[in-house]
């Protein structure tokens, strides 16, 4: 019976984007057709649902089962030991968890491989971690919130003060749990063994968090809401979206991506204005798929259109960063000169926004390697530039504002 409710909300939502669409194309919504969203090869013809990121794969949940992507969406291959119907990840270093029919799946090579870990628990709609424990949020179950401490394994419920209440988004943020419900925000102080309600917003979608901050998405009209006091005062931004169905939210540094039902949109931590991103996306469709991968901000659709990306650096500004005073960063690459590869090490302390770029010395040409959240310690990246011609580069790393660069010699 749960099942069955289940789809019956899902075809309700698909015609809700539809309509969305076709009211959009009526009113002459259609997209700026010198925008920079561009297709990726697939999945074909499939809605998306839902992304996961673990390690360079990209998952893709669609209605015909779950594709994956270790090339920023130039290829797809379906994942055949998951079930066709997963309804949702959970993404956690190079763990990742799947909800299906037949219960809760793992995987522990970035999404390449998976095992039944669970067949009892068939109720899951959301995960988060705190620690090395993970929560699931549930639908039409009478605990709403279960609780593994064993990788999956085994689930638990933990969810005192709110009970027999769907649970649509988790979200960690300074060692407390918060709970996005069709009935308000909950929050768990005590690493989930008790819950209280500090909002009273309904179906809420979706969390986003940002150092302090906390964002929720709400299904249905309530749009978007910010707290910067771990959730004891919310306050509703809506100026500048067109729809304020709010399905999926994104945070990549200082900058907050939003998928409503008009497309996707974007906001800054100190912003409450949002700015229109939907150019050359098809229609505005009803957007509840958002990831990025440093390189490109993905998006997927209630519509049968794919997986669509744009590069982060058309969107993204830096700011310092006030958590890192000093990052004493180090940067340097390997070889120099180099024919065809070359490797870059970049090293700070604490964790930051970071973006690397290498660009040509008049910056005709900016080829961008990295632009995420990063933590301290030595990290590496590559890049490729068998197309290009030999001559001087320039390596440029910006961690939270500190800018570092070096020249790069390519000699074929």
């Amino acid at each position: 019976m749960c099942l069955l409710v289940q789809k019956i909300i899902l075809v309700m939502k698909q015609k809700f984007a539809f309509i969305t669409a076709i009211l959009s194309l009526a009113f002459g919504l259609q997209s700026n057709v010198f925008g920079q969203w561009i297709p990726t090869n697939g999945p074909a013809e499939c809605p998306v649902y839902s992304f996961a990121f673990s390690g360079p794969n990209l998952l893709a949940v669609t209605n015909n089962g779950t594709f994956l992507s270790a090339d920023h969406g130039e290829s797809w291959k379906l994942i055949s030991d998951l079930p066709i119907d997963v309804s949702t990840f959970g993404s956690f270093g190079n763990i990742l968890f799947a909800e299906t029919s037949k219960g809760i799946f793992v995987s522990m090579n970035n999404g390449a491989n998976w095992a039944l870990a669970d067949s009892t628990f068939r109720s899951a709609q959301v995960f988060t971690a705190l620690g090395s424990s993970i929560f699931a949020g549930t639908h039409y179950d009478n605990n709403s919130i279960y609780l593994s401490i064993d990788s999956g394994r085994s689930w638990k419920p933990s969810c005192s003060g709110m009970n027999n209440i769907n649970v649509n988004a988790l979200a960690e943020s300074n060692n407390s749990l918060f709970a996005g419900t069709d009935k308000g925000i909950f929050r768990s102080d005590d690493s989930g063994v008790s819950w209280k309600m500090v909002n009273t917003a309904t179906y809420v979608d979706a969390f986003g968090v940002s150092g302090n901050n906390i964002y929720a998405g709400i299904w249905g009209g309530g749009g978007f809401y910010r707290s910067s006091d771990n959730g004891d005062h919310w306050v509703q931004t809506n100026t500048g979206l067109v729809s304020r169905t709010v399905g999926a939210i994104h945070v990549v540094g200082n900058n907050i991506f939003v998928g409503t039902g008009r497309g996707v949109f974007q906001t800054t931590v100190k912003d409450t204005i949002f700015t229109n991103r939907s150019d050359s996306l098809p229609f505005g469709p009803h957007t509840f798929a958002l990831a990025s991968d440093g390189l490109y901000l993905y998006t997927g659709a209630q519509l049968s259109i794919g997986v669509w990306r744009r590069p982060l650096s058309e969107l993204i500004t830096l700011t310092p960063d006030a958590n890192i005073p000093n990052p004493k960063m180090s940067l340097s690459t390997y070889p120099n000169p180099f024919s065809e590869v070359v490797t870059i090490k970049l090293s700070f302390a604490g964790q930051s926004f970071a973006q690397i770029s290498i660009f040509d010395p008049r910056r005709s040409q900016t080829f961008p390697v990295f632009a995420d959240k990063l933590y301290g310690g030595d990290n590496y990246f590559t890049w490729e530039a068998h197309s290009m011609p030999s001559g001087m580069y320039f390596c440029m790393a910006n961690v939270g504002g500190y800018v570092q660069q070096l020249p790069i010699m390519l000699v074929k």
